[in-house]
């Protein structure tokens, strides 16, 4: 899965909305989201060592893990 890292800014955008829809449909739909923020944990690194830290700040708020972002920083 680590392919999506040579994708460019635009789909990871795109991908990053889909994971906060998807994320949200299966909260209400009391379903795991597990495989959803392993995707996070992926794309959201990506972000922040391209400069992108409101990508994946909003990525976070999305999914509720904003207490995580401590991690992403070096």
């Amino acid at each position: 899965m680590n392919e999506f890292k040579e994708w460019g800014h635009e789909y990871l955008s795109r991908l990053s909305s889909d994971i906060g829809s998807e994320y949200n449909y299966r909260l209400e739909q009391q379903m795991g989201a597990d495989d959803l923020l392993e995707l996070v944990n992926q794309v959201v690194p990506r972000f922040m060592d391209h400069n992108q830290e409101h990508d994946a700040i909003d990525l976070l708020m999305e999914v509720d893990k904003l207490d995580q972002l401590e991690k992403f920083v070096s």
